[in-house]
């Protein structure tokens, strides 16, 4: 209450101030929406903050969705388990050595790709062995298990199809040894990503947990879904 009172103080200061600071300019000579500013500006102030603020509400209303788009995080329970794989990460270089992504392009990517670029950003389990995940590898499999789980018939034939390009893939998969083949390839699928993304937050609830929840121990990912489901039901 005393800082709202404050800034209600300083509000009014600033606008006698602007007042006596208008009367010394000509606006006679003002026409179309600059003539309409001006009378804006001029009115009294109980009168000024809710037109300015009705004018102004589809910018606000654009800086809050922003601000809540790019704000999510996960639940603290997920990240009790994904900081502590991310944490340290440059100690566990050695580990990333041995990683075996199983003819996942994209596992490749994050794997053997230059690190400024690709970005990897913590260790995941895939068919019970260690891999290295970016972003671009969990948004992109949070994606297939969100249309797994609402289309499923949609997704049987996504999965048909891209298991074609990815034996197709597999008979020269030895390219991704290249740090370059690896970095182009993630800057290719950039796009891909943003709309995956955009898929996912415009139909989950709640994005960040699926995307960080992806490729965790079954041990961990089972208790993480119990309480999440516990907590929202």
């Amino acid at each position: 209450m005393p800082i709202i009172l404050l800034f209600l103080l300083e509000l009014i200061r600033n606008q006698k101030q602007f007042l006596k600071y208008a009367e010394h300019l000509d606006t006679k000579e003002s026409t179309g929406i600059k003539k309409w500013a001006w009378k804006i500006l001029g009115t009294k102030i109980i009168f000024k903050i809710p037109i300015l603020f009705i004018l102004f509400l589809p910018l606000l209303t654009l800086i809050t969705a922003f601000l809540l788009l790019f704000g999510q995080k996960p639940d603290a329970l997920i990240r009790a388990f994904t900081d502590t794989y991310k944490h340290g990460f440059s100690q566990l270089d050695h580990l990333c050595n041995n990683v075996e992504c199983g003819g996942h392009f994209l596992c490749s990517v994050a794997a053997k790709g230059h690190k400024n670029v690709v970005k990897p950003i913590r260790l995941g389990e895939r068919g019970g062995k260690p891999i290295l995940c970016n972003r671009q590898l969990l948004v992109s499999n949070a994606f297939e298990e969100l249309i797994e789980q609402k289309l499923p018939k949609i997704h049987k034939v996504i999965r048909q199809n891209y298991n074609k390009i990815g034996n197709m893939i597999h008979r020269h998969y030895h390219i991704f040894n290249y740090k370059i083949i690896a970095d182009t390839t993630y800057i290719l699928m950039k796009p891909l990503e943003w709309c995956f993304l955009f898929t996912l937050y415009a139909f989950d609830r709640n994005p960040e947990n699926r995307i960080a929840r992806q490729y965790l121990h079954p041990k961990y990912r089972k208790h993480i879904d119990e309480n999440t489901y516990s907590t929202y039901k």
